[in-house]
């Protein structure tokens, strides 16, 4: 009989020790949860501000390639934005053609686009995640020959920004 009255005064201990548990474990889940909230959140940032710089540099690239190419460079507004046009003059089995390739600032869905050519496929702002909107593109005479050009674009995710500037010379033809 006197074993019984060991476990008498055991009797409760697994209730009270869940009560103490339950709280800390709770506790652990909630701080956990928190923790991936905030990495996944952390993580649309970081893939926002990836395809900002991705959008800008790629689209700057492009912009670079064809006024290197190209052989005369005007600073334009064809929508009431700064451009950029770009003559090509090729010569073609003794034929001299002009190409032009116009670059602009086209407003759509409140969100301010670069666009090449035509404005049904822009160059920057499709991505979903980052929703890049252009502040600004300029292209201004320098020198003779020597223009600079910068673009830069807003995140609508992040807020942050990010730009580019290059000079460009393109020796001027005749």
């Amino acid at each position: 009989m006197t074993g019984r009255r060991g476990n008498d005064r055991e009797r409760g201990m697994i209730l009270l020790d869940f009560l103490l548990a339950f709280p800390l474990q709770l506790l652990l889940l909630m701080s956990m949860a928190v923790m991936l909230l905030a990495a996944g959140r952390w993580y649309v940032f970081l893939l926002a501000d990836w395809e900002l710089q991705q959008e800008i540099s790629s689209s700057m690239q492009r912009i670079v390639r064809d006024a290197e190419s190209g052989s005369i460079l005007k600073a334009v507004s064809p929508e009431g934005s700064g451009g950029l046009r770009i003559i090509y003059k090729r010569e073609n089995n003794g034929v001299l053609r002009e190409e032009k390739v116009w670059y602009w600032v086209h407003e759509k869905d409140r969100l301010h686009k670069l666009v090449r050519n035509q404005n049904t496929a822009p160059m920057t702002g499709e991505h979903a995640l980052a929703g890049v909107d252009i502040t600004s593109f300029s292209c201004r005479k320098v020198k003779p020959g020597l223009f600079r050009i910068g673009l830069e674009g807003k995140s609508r995710v992040t807020g942050h920004r990010y730009g580019l500037t290059t000079a460009v010379y393109v020796p001027e033809v005749p």
